[in-house]
């Protein structure tokens, strides 16, 4: 995972929205410190603290960790799964088994 341009991307978000590294460290109970070094890419951040960093932003995990929305890609797979057969169902589902086993 790429922890510095996730903290470009929180030093982007927390801009844009016009908050501080001060304000945004409160919401997120750490210090300024650690946002501040979260941020240039020397400190890695837990994932359950980059899930309350993108609740306090109003930003997708998606977007926050990796730079762009899935979402959208999610639902077009989604309707495309669900206009498969019951065997094509079962045969897409054994092979995101076997990639996601990689």
């Amino acid at each position: 995972m790429d922890f510095k341009a996730i903290g470009q991307r929180i030093k982007s978000k927390r801009k844009s929205e016009g908050l501080t590294q001060e304000v945004l460290s409160e919401r997120l109970d750490i210090s300024v410190e650690y946002l501040s070094r979260i941020e240039s890419g020397s400190a890695n951040a837990s994932f359950s603290l980059l899930e309350k960093i993108s609740d306090a932003l109003d930003i997708g995990e998606e977007e926050l960790l990796f730079g762009k929305d899935i979402s959208d890609g999610a639902s077009d797979l989604i309707s495309v799964f669900r206009n498969l057969t019951p065997e094509k169902q079962y045969a897409v589902i054994k092979i995101i088994k076997i990639i996601s086993e990689i």
